[in-house]
């Protein structure tokens, strides 16, 4: 169990490196391990994913888990923020040829997996 002193912005970061280390973790190991209620945990994901941005899939069912969907993904690894997706998509627009496919392979590359 960690401790219960963490705020809501370490706990956060624990989880994401926890689920980064083990993949898939049952809700019931994330509610013992930081000894906080489901829905705080539910939230914590919410924020983890809509916030962080941190791919994470969530399976139901009596013993739900959850875990990073993409196992491309690392909590090293940068991504656009939307204005920057959204301006790099109007550039695309105005390219031609071999600079549009660079472009659009930029944008692949770093565009968030939603």
């Amino acid at each position: 169990m960690i401790s219960n002193d963490l705020t809501a912005a370490e706990r956060r970061l624990d989880i994401v490196l926890y689920l980064s280390q083990m993949r898939e973790v049952h809700y019931n190991e994330l509610i013992a391990r930081y000894n906080v209620s489901a829905p705080v945990i539910r939230r914590d994901l919410n924020y983890i994913e809509d916030v962080l941005r941190v791919p994470i899939i969530r399976k139901r069912g009596r013993a739900g888990s959850v875990m990073i969907s993409n196992s491309k993904w690392s909590i090293y690894q940068k991504h656009l923020n939307r204005k920057q997706e959204e301006l790099i998509k109007k550039i695309i627009l105005t390219l031609n040829g071999s600079e549009r496919s660079v472009m659009q392979s930029v944008l692949n590359d770093f565009t968030f997996q939603r």
